[in-house]
This record gives structure tokens, sequence and C-alpha cells, in this order.
């Protein structure tokens, strides 16, 4: 049986909202505010929540940013119970994550079709999730590739369906977030099948060589490009400090150093806030290219540092640092080498040495 929280303080509403699920056979939770709401969520984890909007105390979208911000219920469906009036309203649950909303007073037909669609949206979501067998994998994917993917398709279906109800920079907002997600997916596609191949190179070294045979040049060019493009997403531009980078050759192959880099420039701006410099140098030492990624953010915990530092393989790297796992690795496999250092509340520096 399928069980629907209820969230709302009118109790004439919540009641009829009850009575109606209840005679389609679902199970019913009823919270007359949100701060009872969100603990009858976090307490019994329901199938779909239904929230009004205002309410005194946590109002709807304050319990919807902490059912999306717990881990493990941040995939819940979520569908706004709101009066006509309230558009803005409207506006910011769907930016903050909400799938649907249903505008009071409603018929019975339109909550069941609306709440039956997201339950079977839901269920295709967990059969996709089962399918994936490798639990590292699993994790990775279901955060970086899974969520976002649902996430477009709330904000596009979203779009369509009330498209004449948004403004011009609405939409522009819309379509920018998008692209965030479309590069998390990307970045965390590309990491997966490093990984892999990575892992099968144990057993048959010519996995890996599409990653690791060849040498690029025009490194400025690269580095600048790949630079912009990560701040840009990450809604960093101004943050950037580029220093002058000698012209080198290195041997690793022009796709394989757009990964490594483009690692990089977005730990440094995800570890980092908005308006601190992130800063990359370079340095010609003859028989090498000394390349110096910088940023002000909290720092790196000094076992996660020690590790990376060390010359041993990382063994099962876990979701927080498979990205660095990845760039470790490719760099060892070519011959080259990474330094990480870091100090608290200071930031860190990934010190590169080409060749």
């Amino acid at each position: 049986m399928k069980q629907i929280l209820i969230i709302e303080d009118e109790m004439n509403i919540r009641e009829s909202v009850a009575e109606l699920l209840e005679l389609k056979g679902y199970g019913v939770l009823e919270a007359e505010n949100g701060d009872s709401g969100l603990r009858y969520a976090l307490e019994n984890k329901p199938d779909l929540i239904l929230c009004d909007i205002m309410m005194p105390g946590m109002n709807g979208h304050d319990v919807l940013t902490a059912i999306r911000n717990n881990k493990g219920y941040a995939n819940v469906p979520f569908i706004f119970l709101t009066a006509l009036s309230q558009k803005d309203d409207i506006r910011k649950g769907m930016n903050l994550g909400a799938d649907d909303y249903l505008v009071k007073p409603f018929k019975a037909k339109d909550l069941y079709k609306a709440i039956e669609t997201r339950l079977s949206i839901q269920e295709e979501r967990e059969k996709e999730n089962s399918a994936v067998v490798d639990l590292f994998q699993q994790k990775v994917i279901n955060k970086n590739i899974m969520e976002p993917i649902q996430g477009l398709r709330a904000f596009s279906a979203n779009l369509i369906k009330h498209f004449n109800d948004y403004t011009q920079e609405e939409i522009i907002e819309f379509v920018h977030r998008l692209n965030v997600s479309l590069d998390k997916i990307e970045r965390t596609t590309r990491n997966v099948a490093a990984t892999q191949a990575i892992e099968l190179s144990t057993h048959d070294k010519r996995i890996l060589d599409k990653l690791t045979k060849g040498s690029t040049s025009h490194i400025e060019s690269i580095i600048r490009s790949v630079l912009k493009d990560t701040a840009t997403n990450c809604d960093r531009v101004e943050d950037i400090f580029l220093r002058e980078i000698p012209e080198f050759s290195i041997n690793i192959p022009g796709t394989t150093f757009k990964m490594i880099i483009s690692e990089l420039f977005f730990n440094a701006f995800k570890f980092s806030t908005k308006g601190t410099l992130v800063s990359v140098e370079g340095e010609d030492l003859g028989d090498a290219l000394k390349l110096t990624i910088s940023d002000a953010g909290d720092g790196m915990a000094p076992g996660l540092m020690e590790e990376f530092n060390c010359d041993q393989s990382i063994k099962n790297p876990t979701d927080g640092k498979y990205g660095l796992y990845v760039v470790k690795s490719l760099l060892h496999s070519t011959g080259n080498s990474m330094v990480i250092t870091s100090n608290k509340n200071k930031g860190t520096s990934v010190i590169l040495l080409l060749k």
C-alpha cells in the first residue's frame, strides 16, 4: 500500500483529501503544520507528499527544502497544494524542486491523476536505479547522473506545462540550471567510464590506451577554454585568475588532459566560496611543466591529502573523492604526477608535474 503524507493547516481540506485518498486504497498520514509534517516525513518516509504552501511556522517551501536536503529523501515526490493567487510562491516551489502543484479548489480526478503520475514516474526511476549492480557506481550514478536527469525531466515538464506563467528572465534561469545539470551528468559519465577502464586495466593494460597514449600541445588555450567553461557553469566567472602558461608539449592525449583539469577546476570552485579567487599558473621546469591550481576554500582533511600524496594506488574510492581518484590514476598511467598542499581555512593547491 502506497503511503501519502498530507501537510495542510486547514482541517476541512486536509480531512477531505485524506478521505479521497483512502477511498482509492492509499495509506494516509496527516499533519496540521510544516513542523509536524517534516517530522512525520522523516519518521515514515512516505511514497508521496502533498503540502500546502502558506502555513504558520514552517511553510511549504521550508518543508520542501528540508526534505530535498535530507539524504535518502531527495527523490520523494512532492506536490504543492496552493491557491490560484500564489503564482510567485508556486514558481519558487518549482525552483526548489517540487514535482507538481494543484490549485485549490481541485477536483478529485485531478488529485488522483497528479498522484498516479508522480508515483508511476517514481516507480520507473526505482527500476532504473535497481539495474545498477556495483555499489560504488550505483551511489555515484544515483547522485550525479540519475538525480540531475530527474531534475531535468521535472524542469522541462513544468516549463512546457506552465510556459505562459513564466517571464523571459525565469525561463533563462531555467535553461541555465538545465545546463548545470547537464554538465554534472557529463562530468560523472566521463569519470565512471574512466574508473571502469582503470579497474579493468589491471587485467588488460590495453584498455587504458585510448586515455593514456598520445600527446598534447597548445596547453594555454586548452586551459583557458576549460577554465572559462567550468567557471561559467559554477557561476564563478569573476573569480578566475589565470597567469600566462608557457607553451609545452605533454605526453597526455588532449581529451584526457581536458578531463583532468576540468575535474580539478570544478573541485576548486566547488570547495571555495563565491567571490574568492581560483588561480592557475604554469612554470617551465625544462623537463616538465609545473601547473598549479589554487583556491581559497576550507582546505582538505589531512588524512585525505596524505592518501592522495602517497605513491600507492587508492583502493575503493568513495563518492567524495572518485574524481580525484580518476585524476591521480590517469596521471600515474601517463608517467606524470600530482601533489596536493592544503591548509585549513586557507585553501588548497594542486600541483601537476607534466612531462
